[in-house]
């Protein structure tokens, strides 16, 4: 069986596949994927693996050498947390990310994302609001790692329904003048400005202010600052210099 799943994947590189994201990898062996990691790289060097790990941090590190990359499930929490239920304040959030980014280190990359197809979308979650789905996407959008998009979050694709089944999650991506034409301008002016500043986001970033109490959060990197504002209206600020 593992001489078959290998020879599959690399007969869909052979075909133009450039990597794999691989579903419930920490159902396989940690000695399958070093193995099919080295036999993918002997056809391309540069295949990227990355694996969905929904378990612990531990677990999901111990994958470094043996994958280039784990869905950050643990930054999904986090994100939704804050930005949907209120869980997490500013406060908790700031250390958390310090923790997350300190523990993982430079040996995975973690792509981000706020929704995907197992779980209510992120615009239901919220009620619609397009303000609070453009506050998360500013600010996944302007973390180190690379920011996943599941398709149709960014045109304003939701739900019928609560999720009972996940095609609740999975409906047909929105077309033409059925898609919400100022969010998609937003998420491009947001491509935009991660292509265009390509090292900016990578580089340290720096907490400049923290108020749990009006859930403001803001940050310096590369001399660019981002401020978030998790509140329904204006909230006063210092001067942030």
């Amino acid at each position: 069986m593992r001489e078959y799943l290998i020879e599959a994947a690399q007969h869909a590189q052979r075909l133009g596949c450039d990597g794999f994201r691989l579903d419930h990898a920490h159902g396989a062996t940690h000695g399958f994927w070093s193995a099919f990691r080295t036999a993918l790289r002997a056809v391309k060097p540069d295949a990227a693996i990355f694996g969905e790990i929904t378990d612990t941090p531990e677990l999901m590190r111990s994958f470094t050498g043996r994958m280039d990359g784990a869905l950050d499930f643990p930054l999904l929490e986090l994100l939704r947390g804050f930005f949907v239920f209120g869980s997490v304040k500013a406060s908790q959030l700031d250390r958390a990310l310090q923790q997350h980014f300190a523990y993982f280190g430079s040996g995975l990359v973690l792509p981000s994302f706020l929704d995907n197809h197992d779980m209510s979308r992120f615009l239901w979650s919220v009620g619609g609001d397009n303000r609070r789905l453009k506050l998360a996407a500013l600010f996944q959008f302007t973390l180190p790692q690379p920011p996943i998009l599941y398709y149709g979050t960014e045109a304003g694709l939701s739900q019928r329904r609560a999720l009972g089944r996940l095609e609740e999650a999975r409906l047909p991506m929105r077309w033409h003048e059925e898609q919400d034409l100022d969010l998609l301008d937003f998420y491009r002016r947001l491509i935009q400005l991660r292509r265009q500043t390509p090292g900016v986001w990578s580089a340290p970033h720096s907490t400049i202010y923290v108020n749990d109490e009006d859930g403001v959060y803001a940050f310096r990197c590369a001399g660019r600052v981002v401020v978030l504002n998790n509140q329904t209206s204006p909230r006063p600020l210092p001067c942030l210099t």
